[in-house]
């Protein structure tokens, strides 16, 4: 999924869909975001984000924050499984994974 059309592909849906709460950088400073609870997650961080595999990041993305335990931490993140097809959240993943790393950017 890291070739350079998918990254382009989860470049232009992240930026469409997580950049107004995660943020342009991935830092979850994007301007949604910061009015929100449950402030979004950092993609920029490479700890934070090598620490989970990628089938939690799909399965984070798909079901949101309909989900325990964000959805009683006041999460308001979409189900994207709604809104994106399986290979579009894998191209957002694919994206945002370069976010702390700055691998495929």
């Amino acid at each position: 999924m890291t070739d350079p059309a998918n990254l382009r592909a989860g470049l232009t849906l992240y930026q469409r869909h997580c950049a107004t709460c995660h943020g342009e950088t991935g830092r979850g400073d994007g301007p949604a975001g910061l009015a929100l609870q449950l402030k979004p997650a950092d993609l920029s961080d490479p700890t934070g984000v090598s620490q989970k595999p990628l089938d939690y990041w799909f399965w984070r993305l798909s079901e949101g924050g309909a989900v325990e335990p964000f959805h009683s931490q006041g999460s308001v993140m979409p189900a994207w499984k709604y809104h994106l097809s399986e290979v579009e959240r894998w191209q957002v993943i694919a994206f945002a994974r370069t976010l702390s790393t700055g691998v495929g950017r």
